[in-house]
């Protein structure tokens, strides 16, 4: 059913929510995993002037994402690791419709309608919306 799985990563550990039922995805449906890092630029300052500071993002997004594919790797599931510039729904957006994406997965944050506000403007909510492929949400 699902062959492409993209999973969205920024890096922080409570991105095994989504990691895990991905893994149980790919692995019964002999899939593939795609892990994506998005670096979003700073807006209005020269890109040359952070330079380095990009560079060491990248470097470090490469070292938790080559991390993260070689669990997977050891769970019998084939990854591969992406990590590109902009803003981040459009990017992933973009980088599923380019790399033929069947199902993305990634975590939400939980709503409590008592104390929160509404939740559009998030990741999630954005994904859900515009991605043209299947999304599941993970809480």
């Amino acid at each position: 059913m699902f062959q492409r799985i993209l999973v969205p990563v920024d890096l922080a550990q409570k991105n095994q929510s989504a990691l895990t039922p991905a893994a149980e995805m790919a692995h019964l449906n002999k899939a593939t995993i795609l892990l994506l890092h998005v670096i979003e630029r700073i807006e209005h300052v020269p890109e040359e002037e952070l330079k380095s500071f990009y560079h060491r993002l990248e470097q470090n997004a490469q070292r938790e994402l080559s991390a993260a594919a070689h669990s997977l790797a050891e769970q019998g599931i084939t990854a591969s690791t992406h990590i590109v510039f902009g803003r981040r729904s459009e990017e992933v957006v973009r980088f599923a419709l380019q790399n033929q994406v069947d199902l993305i997965v990634l975590r939400s944050h939980r709503y409590d309608p008592q104390t929160s506000t509404f939740p559009v403007g998030t990741l999630s909510h954005q994904l859900a919306v515009l991605a043209q492929c299947a999304v599941l949400l993970v809480k």
